[in-house]
């Protein structure tokens, strides 16, 4: 991927401010997420409900490819109406950060190349300014979330997150690689309304394997309001699709490839699925400052009112934020840094990132991530999320239990988990709020 990410692409990732997937899913979809395993995430295997090719039955395999069906008029054989089509998504593993082991394992040694999966703006002065598709040295990763990076191109030096860069060819460098995820997630993104028919990406396969055996994979396509999953397996030194065995290729990436333009699946593979969000940073900036002055802490608005007090939009350190001042005497200044610094450890895809605090006077703020669509309480009551479907309020559910499964595995007890503390961004992803700050006011 080195060589065509290079190359500048128009950005063609979600604008979460305007978009909702209110209608993005309809009764029929084929896998509805409509048992508790599926609501708290559990592995499933994936290899069960398989989609089979067109016109095969349930005890065929697909060892040729397959003659072109409704392909469209005009169309040869195996011509894939996505095949001219190039993808303007630039993968990134989101809130879904993508794996260090695997990263570690397609790298080399100190200065080895990797490649920049979205725009970011530095925030410090020991940071770069990187572009989409720029390619990188990176110098020292002793910093787990912040990696020291050397611009191939300009030479500077600087830090730069880790989670929107990966090795030169790897599987995460590509656009339709979403890594851990699990297969309710993957149905949610590719239910998106930005996605179509022969929209598909590729995680990790959440399948049980036997010892010593490669992890499998699953392909994910979505086929008009249903999604099809495919299990990717090793079969020698090849790979290729579970249902397809005669069909082997030299790497995930040449079968990507193979079934974009070759029948053989329920469609054609066409454009990788949209990513719902851009991956958060650890912190503001590199130097993550725990305590900020006020003054360098831009108010824009009022947006509302919670337990603790107003809440406000605003920006700091460049980074569009939720300012939080605490009404005098809620809590103790003391009690409150200590159970902070606890909090700004817990980094998770479902929880809301504390960013930093403002203690040196009276009233205290909390600096924290902003969540467009406001609390979950009045997002479906008054918002958007009136209209909801089944499904969509199912993986809503299922997202809440993750982040408060990660809370538990942290020994991490919330004691008032409502509507009212789950905050909402675009394309329906929510987040829990304030899990560290009732227990405080309550004791206290």
């Amino acid at each position: 991927m080195g060589g065509k990410n290079s190359k500048k692409k128009h950005n063609n990732r979600l604008n979460v401010n305007d978009t909702n997937v209110e209608n993005s899913v309809n009764d029929s979809v084929q896998e509805p997420l409509n048992t508790y395993s599926n609501i708290i995430g559990m592995n499933q295997d994936d290899s069960l409900n398989q989609a089979k090719p067109i016109g095969l039955t349930n005890h065929e395999m697909c060892p040729v490819p397959l003659p072109v069906q409704n392909a469209g008029p005009g169309m040869g054989p195996f011509q894939n109406p996505y095949s001219n089509v190039i993808s303007e998504t630039v993968h990134s593993p989101s809130s879904y950060s993508h794996s260090s082991e695997r990263q570690e394992q397609n790298s080399e040694s100190n200065g080895e190349l990797y490649i920049a999966l979205y725009d970011y703006e530095k925030r410090d002065n020991d940071e770069i300014t990187i572009r989409e598709g720029d390619t990188l040295h990176i110098l020292n990763k002793d910093d787990a979330n912040w990696w020291l990076a050397c611009h191939k191109t300009t030479h500077e030096e600087g830090y730069v997150p880790e989670n929107i860069i990966a090795v030169v060819d790897s599987l995460d460098s590509n656009p339709w690689f979403f890594g851990n995820i699990k297969r309710n997630e993957a149905n949610r993104c590719l239910m998106l309304p930005a996605n179509e028919t022969g929209s598909f990406l590729v995680r990790d396969s959440m399948a049980p394997i036997k010892t010593g055996e490669p992890t499998p994979y699953s392909l994910s396509v979505r086929f008009g309001a249903n999604i099809k999953t495919y299990r990717i397996g090793k079969r020698g030194n090849n790979w290729c699709v579970t249902i397809c065995p005669g069909i082997v290729h030299n790497s995930v990436q040449d079968l990507i490839n193979y079934f974009k333009l070759n029948q053989g699946l329920c469609c054609y593979l066409g454009k990788p699925c949209i990513q719902p969000e851009k991956p958060s940073t650890a912190g503001l900036s590199h130097s993550d400052k725990w305590e900020l002055d006020k003054s360098t802490v831009k108010f824009i608005k009022n947006i509302g009112s919670g337990q603790f007090g107003e809440v406000y939009e605003g920006i700091a350190s460049n980074v569009r934020v939720a300012m939080k001042p605490l009404k005098p005497g809620t809590m103790k200044p003391e009690s409150f840094l200590a159970e902070a610094v606890l909090m700004k450890k817990l980094l998770h895809k479902n929880l809301i990132q504390l960013y930093a605090v403002c203690t040196l006077d009276d009233p205290i703020y909390i600096i924290t991530e902003f969540m467009v669509n406001g609390d979950l309480l009045n997002y479906l009551r008054n918002g958007e999320g009136k209209h909801l479907n089944e499904n969509i309020l199912i993986d809503i559910s299922a997202q809440i239990s993750t982040g408060m499964g990660y809370l538990e595995e942290n020994k991490f007890i919330y004691h008032d988990l409502a509507a009212r503390n789950v905050l909402v961004g675009g394309n329906n992803i929510v987040k829990v709020a304030d899990f560290g700050l009732t227990r405080l006011i309550e004791d206290d």
